[in-house]
């Protein structure tokens, strides 16, 4: 649904229970959202989501899809509405380095705020959550503007912009640190929300998915093994990812050192939209333009699968014995709940504000993790950090026991729902 079809009558919820969810621009201000939204189902009239037409809108679409699809389980001529109902508007996202571009930022500031005043005028919603981003600062401003109840979550250990705009007029802010909670006056620590189907991977559906990928043996000193009889010990497996949209120094590091990754570990390597580089499913025309740049098909390891995307994750958490990811906090959080030995690679501070750094360096210091800075990731560093990721296993695990990673969803969902019976008491 686009603003421009947008119409009081179509959408007015005065005697309904609605919510609003935003935030977007990257999977992590996202997936936090969709992973309280079906404990809400059965409190909520209407659910909305206020995003531009960036990744948001493919999450939000894929779990109405996979909702559905559930539903149709039980009766295969169920016909529903979408969950989540999205409307699109147009954001104005800002740039980490000053350029004459900003000159135009407050009117198209401006602009997004008007159009997400519109929207929530129409909607009358009980509360609004921010999952914050770029993608919810107009939508969190124009909801506190207009007096409706806005709270506001920030995953990482440091805010990003748009919760250090928003924070102070919000009801409270949902903190998955506690020493961020601490810093502020309406700061209250509750976790992660964390997505429950996480814990329900079976990585057997990895396998009879990609039957070319196969797994491999350790074969050094097998003709000195005192045990022979005894089979070779399986290589661990790693999973690799950059994030929803990848990382293309992470991906060209492990196309580099390919042979000597996969002679110690089977893996498997989600490189992000749009960065697939060996791929059954690469046209002809891709193949041949990769052909002169990295190895065909037929040449790569079989223990080594590359995939861009996909939706079940957990199945691939599953799999994996050992994680390489980036340092967002809810891709770490629900890591690191699944007990998975996890070598960070957070987002170096040339592209970001320093936020993945600033996590990563916490969880080293809880000793729940290890992270490897991306300018001084070489291939014996990497295998150096992996290497005392499984020495140190049995302590890591003690001390994830130790500093348990908290799960925000029933919390965060019990102040929804208490602020949305307050919102809707005062309603005229």
């Amino acid at each position: 649904m686009s603003i421009q079809n947008l119409s009081n009558s179509e959408l007015s919820t005065k005697n309904q229970k609605s919510i609003v969810f935003t935030g977007g621009g990257t999977a992590g201000h996202v997936v936090g959202n969709l992973a309280l939204i079906p404990h809400l189902i059965n409190f909520f009239d209407n659910i909305y989501y206020i995003g531009s037409g960036g990744i948001e809108k493919k999450l939000v679409a894929d779990f109405n899809a996979q909702y559905t699809k559930n539903l149709q389980r039980f009766d295969t001529f169920i016909k529903t509405p979408d969950i989540i109902q999205f409307i699109e508007y147009s954001p104005i996202k800002f740039a980490r380095k000053a350029t004459l571009k900003h000159l135009g930022l407050p009117y198209k500031f401006l602009k997004s705020l008007k159009q997400a005043k519109i929207i929530l005028e129409a909607i009358q919603p009980d509360i609004v959550f921010s999952k914050g981003g770029f993608v919810a600062l107009p939508v969190a401003r124009a909801a506190q503007k207009l007096g409706i109840k806005t709270l506001t979550h920030e995953s990482d250990l440091t805010l990003g912009l748009a919760n250090k705009l928003i924070y102070k007029k919000c009801e409270a802010l949902l903190c998955a640190f506690d020493s961020t909670a601490k810093k502020y006056q309406n700061g209250l620590h509750t976790g992660n929300p964390i997505r429950q189907q996480i814990f329900t991977g079976c990585k057997q559906k990895v396998f009879a998915k990609h039957p070319e990928f196969k797994l491999m043996h350790n074969q050094t000193n097998l003709s000195n093994n005192p045990l022979p009889n005894l089979p070779p010990k399986q290589l661990p497996n790693l999973l690799i990812t950059g994030g929803s949209s990848g990382s293309k120094s992470i991906n060209q590091f492990v196309q580099n050192n390919l042979t000597a990754l996969t002679s110690q570990y089977n893996i498997i390597h989600l490189t992000g939209k749009g960065n697939l580089t060996h791929s059954q499913n690469l046209s002809t025309t891709q193949a041949t333009q990769n052909q002169t740049q990295t190895q065909t098909q037929t040449s790569l390891p079989t223990n080594y699968l590359q995939l861009e995307y996909v939706n079940n994750i957990q199945d691939y958490f599953n799999f994996a014995d050992i994680v390489i990811s980036r340092a967002g906090s809810n891709a770490a959080s629900e890591l690191l709940a699944l007990e998975k030995l996890t070598l960070f690679i957070p987002l170096p501070l040339t592209q970001s504000r320093g936020d993945q750094l600033s996590n990563a360096k916490e969880f080293a210091r809880l000793g729940v993790a290890e992270y490897l800075q991306q300018e001084n990731l070489t291939l014996q560093n990497l295998l150096s950090a992996l290497s005392k990721l499984q020495n140190n296993k049995a302590q890591i695990l003690k001390n994830l026991q130790k500093h348990k990673i908290k799960d925000g969803t029933r919390e965060i969902v019990k102040l929804i729902l208490e602020l949305s019976r307050m919102q809707k008491s005062q309603k005229p």
